[in-house]
């Protein structure tokens, strides 16, 4: 038989080694190289929701800017002058920081392109879950666009309830609606107000249902646990139940308590409940089996303190 020198062995391990070592390196490329691709795609996705959020914002804005141009003499010492007004104020501010979103895109979409074989950017990993936790974590990290976002919630918020009082104090005043004088007027107010709805007023409506069922659920939740605190034995029926000793014959098919999965020995105690004569059980076992439920361990049938 041929015999193999130190060095040619040592040479076959050093290629193995090699070998491995290329495929954890082709491995973690390809991990990267999937990573960066699903990073890609949800930048992509987050661009295409801002961009859509930007072209809204812009026709809600030349709506707005028309109905103010183009207010009536009668309606020119209203309140509907000041909603306009605020609401291209707000439609401003969520224009700004869409363009501001699209910006760090624009920068973290970069990044990715110049540094393809690692991840230097400050978000998490979990971040790229989907378009919603990418915001979150953008928001998250530059202080700049969680203000301005933060801002103009708050703007939006204000500006949606004072919509309301604007258009319901003014609908039968000197701007009164149903003439086709003001349907334009009115036409825009309604749509901003509607839409404000559907963006602010239904998490809103849901937010108060939630605060107005919390106190009743936590009341029931109480009073299902009180309710279970009550169910098990009393220290008094537990007194109640028949003790025996276990002797040199078997106690039951199995000889062994179902509660602890351990077989009887001579000389323990042991409680055989009333439902079946081979249903029984330690003591001890029973006694914190029956505190928590009233009910044996094998049959499921309601225990009988008599």
């Amino acid at each position: 038989m041929q015999q193999i020198s130190p060095e040619e062995q040592l040479t076959d391990q050093q290629i193995i080694n090699i070998m491995q070592l290329e495929n954890q390196t082709a491995q973690i490329t390809s991990n990267i190289q999937a990573f960066r691709s699903n990073q890609i795609i949800v930048y992509k996705t987050l661009r295409n929701e801002a961009v859509f959020k930007l072209i809204f914002s812009f026709i809600e804005l030349l709506l707005l800017f028309l109905a103010l141009a183009l207010l009536p003499p009668p309606c020119q010492n209203t309140t509907l002058r000041e909603f306009f007004i605020f609401a291209i104020i707000v439609n401003v501010m969520q224009a700004f920081q869409m363009l501001y979103l699209l910006l760090i895109i624009w920068c973290d979409l970069g990044e990715i392109n110049q540094n393809e074989n690692e991840n230097r950017l400050p978000y998490p990993e979990f971040s790229f879950t989907n378009s919603k936790y990418l915001q979150d974590a953008i928001s998250d990290y530059h202080n700049c666009y969680k203000f301005i976002k933060y801002l103009t919630i708050l703007l939006d918020l204000v500006v949606f309830l004072f919509t309301q009082i604007v258009i319901f104090r003014n609908l039968y005043g000197s701007c009164r609606i149903g003439i086709s004088e003001f349907d334009f007027t009115w036409g825009v107010a309604f749509t901003y107000l509607i839409m404000r709805y559907i963006s602010l007023g239904i998490p809103i409506l849901i937010f108060v249902i939630y605060l107005l069922v919390l106190p009743f659920a936590y009341c029931i939740n109480v009073h299902n646990l009180q309710k279970i605190n009550r169910v098990g034995a009393s220290q008094e029926n537990l007194k109640k139940l028949k003790i025996e000793m276990v002797g040199l014959d078997k106690i039951s098919d199995d000889n062994e308590c179902v509660i602890c999965l351990q077989e009887f020995i001579e000389g323990e105690e042991f409680v055989r409940l009333d439902c079946h004569s081979y249903h029984v059980y330690h003591k001890i076992c029973i006694a914190d089996w029956l505190k928590a439920r009233l009910e044996c361990p094998k049959c499921r049938q309601p225990v009988k303190f008599d």
